[in-house]
């Protein structure tokens, strides 16, 4: 029965180390998820901040910055004339 007993302690002893692996990836998956949220987090104050920015700091702002808000404002009259068509087409 030695034999047995050795081989029930290798399954027994593999099968906690797995469990153990197990809890490892799920708390790696979890941590992972959280840093994801984080993350997400920072770039909608980012983007909060830089919209603050565009509409009350515009003319304080380096030049560097003011070059972004000018092509915000070139995409931004882009979509104005893609939805003056999307009207214009909805209309007839």
């Amino acid at each position: 029965m030695g034999f047995l007993d050795d081989v029930a302690k290798k399954v027994g002893a593999a099968a906690g180390e797995a469990g153990s692996k197990a809890k490892d990836v799920a708390g790696i998956a979890k941590l992972s998820a959280e840093i994801g949220s984080k993350e997400r987090e920072t770039e909608k104050l980012f983007a909060e901040a830089g919209k603050k920015a565009y509409t009350d700091c515009r003319d304080i702002l380096p030049d560097d910055i003011k070059e972004m808000f000018g092509k915000i404002d070139a995409i931004k009259a882009e979509i104005d004339e893609l939805n003056a068509k999307i009207k214009e087409i909805k209309e007839n």
